[in-house]
C-alpha cells in the first residue's frame, strides 16, 4: 500500500496499529494529502504495566493474549471506496500460520519503526527508522491473504 500511494478519495487518515515486528511499540499512523507518516508511539500497557495499573477504559482488553494490541484507523474523504480499504488492509494481517509463529519469530522480521540498537552502542533507546536485515538473517515474509475478513483476530 505504502509504495502504491493512497487511495481515491481519502484526504486523510489517521490512527495507531500493531505490527507484529515491532510487536511492543505502537504504531502511530498520520496521512494527509500526499504526505504519510508511521512512526513509533508508546508501549502498548500490555507491554509496560502490570495489568492492576492499567486505565479503567482499558479493562476489555485485560482477558485478551495480545493485550490492548489492535488497530483503529480512522480515513477522512470523499467517494471513498471503503470495501477497497478494507481488502487492501486485509492483505497486509498475518496468515493464521504467521500469526502462530509468535513474537520470538516476528521479532526478526523487517521493521516498520524501530530498529534494534547496535551492540556496540551504550545507549540503549530504541530509534526510529528502517531497519535493514541482512539476507542470512531474514525470515520468509508473507505474500497472501486471500480470506481474512473485518473480524479478523490476528493482526
Amino acid at each position: 500500500m505504502l509504495r502504491r500511494g493512497f487511495f481515491a478519495g481519502v484526504l486523510r487518515s489517521k490512527g495507531f496499529m500493531w505490527s507484529a515486528s515491532d510487536h511492543n511499540v505502537v504504531v502511530e499512523w498520520s496521512q494527509a494529502g500526499l504526505a504519510m507518516n508511521l512512526k513509533p508511539g508508546p508501549k502498548w500497557l500490555k507491554a509496560s504495566l502490570p495489568l492492576s495499573e492499567w486505565p479503567e477504559a482499558a479493562a476489555q482488553y485485560k482477558e485478551k493474549q495480545y493485550g490492548d494490541r489492535r488497530q483503529e484507523l480512522v480515513f477522512i474523504g470523499a467517494s471513498m471506496k471503503e470495501a477497497e480499504i478494507r481488502a487492501t488492509l486485509d492483505r497486509v494481517l498475518l496468515t493464521t500460520k504467521e500469526f502462530s509463529l509468535g513474537p520470538k519469530t516476528w521479532s526478526r522480521w523487517m521493521k516498520l519503526v524501530t530498529e534494534e540498537v547496535d551492540s556496540e552502542k551504550t545507549d540503549k533507546r530504541q530509534k526510529s527508522g528502517l531497519k535493514r536485515k541482512k539476507p542470512e538473517d531474514e525470515v520468509p515474509q508473507h505474500s497472501n491473504h486471500e480470506g481474512h475478513g473485518a473480524d479478523c483476530q490476528h493482526t
